[in-house]
């Protein structure tokens, strides 16, 4: 124990794994507009842990062909929580029918309707601390340790409602899961019957 020494293993937030992906793509001589590296992102929800595992293969392309977002569509497969920004950008769109078609989409993808939920929830509870802080999206982004790209979506997107609004469409959701895990009634209809609500 004399001899030991200790060793921090704090998970790097969000702006730190910019900053890496960043100097990947640098000490490649590979140029990647911000823009395409925000869509990067986004396209993988913002899940540090498949950011990383995907790199290599933009790396890889990146030697002999521009990167812009085509070639992240065809190279990288969408993770699900991506769709849950588009699913509250829709429903504060007042677009039930792009909604729904979203749903259906992520049910045939095989997502469970609780995940569905439990993305919709967490998404939904950013945008109420973004609503809450008032901060711009560079504060925003330190405080709360996320991706600029992500707490600009935040900021834009909590701006389009009340705080009330918000706040209700949280607890819709929260009583939409405890529904989910505690009785047997169909899944897509008490998602309808948010979206009637919200919408």
């Amino acid at each position: 124990m004399k001899t030991a020494e200790n060793v921090d293993f704090k998970p790097l937030d969000e702006r730190q794994i910019l900053q890496i992906v960043k100097k990947r793509f640098l000490v490649a001589d590979i140029s990647i507009e911000d823009a395409v590296l925000n869509y990067y992102f986004r396209r993988l929800a913002f899940n540090l842990r498949l950011i990383i595992n995907n790199l290599d293969k933009l790396l890889l392309y990146g030697q002999n062909h521009i990167i812009d977002k085509h070639v992240i569509d065809f190279l990288i497969a969408p993770e699900s929580t991506e769709s849950a920004f588009d699913l509250i950008e829709a429903i504060n769109q007042k677009k039930p029918g792009k909604v729904l078609k979203i749903y259906e989409e992520l049910i045939d993808r095989g997502e469970a309707p609780i995940r569905i939920n439990a993305l919709l929830l967490s998404q939904y509870r950013l945008l109420i601390q973004a609503k809450s802080l008032k901060l711009n999206d560079q504060n925003l982004s330190r405080l709360l340790h996320i991706h600029p790209y992500r707490a600009k979506l935040a900021n834009q997107l909590a701006s389009l409602k009340t705080f009330g609004e918000l706040s209700n469409s949280f607890l819709n959701l929260s009583d939409i899961e405890l529904k989910l895990k505690s009785t047997r009634l169909d899944p897509k209809m008490l998602f309808e019957i948010f979206l009637s609500k919200n919408t």
